[in-house]
């Protein structure tokens, strides 16, 4: 199954858990991950600017944004899974939609102010045709914050190397589970940061700012109980105070 056919399958169980209350890991880790991009934008890109939200999912970012900044752009390979934000935006000028792939982005060079790439590159077979496009639509100082999957994370670690041998085993015998990332067969890729800071620079980018979290054990995306919630954000505060760059997700903040 490739990436988008996955995703138009799964864009209800996305929006589901992106805009309602869920308590599942990755529905917490999401939140979580949302936040932190705001932060780091807001520190760095002024609000006077347009933002491309490439890979955009179901949108989580674009009333965020357009409350401080100019413009949304929301780029995605499924239309599916911002169909329903994009519905309910239409009526904003400030908000546009595109179906489209962050290797080819539909958008003129030094067009844009800020990116954010979130949970896309990992699907791709590698970050330079992406790299060289979020560098080509950035104006000159503007600001990407992309994330990836930290292969720095123990379990991470260990989920990639068994992951060719239990994952086909397990879509035959679970066929439930083939709806989530690491059984489903797509492309999903795990990154060592450093290896990734440093082929960001030859683009070039510099890099302002980096940021992990998601340190609760996550082997697969099962719920928690409403009262082990508070739990989960002590846990990922304490993480990131004792092991500064082990969480599951690694966020950068690279300038053109």
């Amino acid at each position: 199954m490739d990436t988008k056919e996955f995703y138009d399958q799964l864009s209800p169980t996305y929006y589901r858990d992106t805009f309602e209350d869920v308590s599942n890991l990755t529905a917490i880790a999401r939140r979580v991950r949302t936040q932190t991009v705001l932060d780091m934008l807001k520190r760095h890109v002024s609000p006077a600017s347009v933002v491309a939200d490439l890979g955009c999912g179901p949108a989580q970012f674009a009333e965020p944004i357009l409350e401080s900044h100019d413009k949304y752009i929301g780029l995605d390979i499924s239309r599916e899974m911002y169909a329903r934000t994009a519905e309910r935006l239409s009526s904003n000028p400030a908000a546009s939609f595109t179906e489209g792939s962050i290797e080819n982005i539909p958008l003129a060079s030094d067009s844009v102010d800020g990116v954010i790439c979130i949970g896309v590159l990992e699907y791709l077979p590698n970050n330079a045709k992406a790299f060289r496009e979020i560098h080509r639509v950035l104006k000159k100082g503007g600001v990407a914050i992309i994330s990836f999957p930290n292969l720095r994370y123990p379990l991470f670690f260990l989920r990639t190397i068994i992951r060719p041998i239990v994952a086909p085993v397990l879509r035959v015998l679970v066929p439930k589970l083939r709806s989530t990332v690491y059984i489903s067969g797509t492309t999903h890729r795990t990154m060592f940061p450093g290896r990734f800071l440093r082929e960001a620079e030859q683009v070039p980018f510099r890099v302002l700012e980096k940021s992990t979290h998601a340190y609760f054990p996550l082997f697969f995306n099962h719920a928690l109980p409403r009262t082990m919630v508070p739990l989960y954000y002590k846990w990922d505060q304490l993480g990131k105070k004792i092991a500064p760059g082990m969480g599951a997700n690694y966020i950068v903040c690279l300038q053109k």
